[in-house]
């Protein structure tokens, strides 16, 4: 694993990066490997929950449970 900043992004963060929002710093920042993203199932969970919602259903171009 490589150095950088380890960080847990918010569900929030990750609605907006999958519908498109411009997150184009926190992008490269983790392709250069600055920040090394981490995880939990009760994120993945909330995530998919949300993403199953009517208002994102409709911007989204597959199931939630691809991303």
């Amino acid at each position: 694993m490589r150095n950088g900043r380890r960080i847990i992004l918010d569900t929030n963060i990750w609605v907006s990066y999958i519908i498109g929002r411009k997150l184009d710093e926190i992008t490269k920042l983790i392709l250069d490997h600055n920040l090394i993203v981490f995880s939990c199932n009760e994120l993945e969970e909330e995530l998919e929950e949300v993403l199953s919602r009517d208002k994102f259903t409709k911007v989204l171009h597959f199931k939630p449970d691809f991303y």
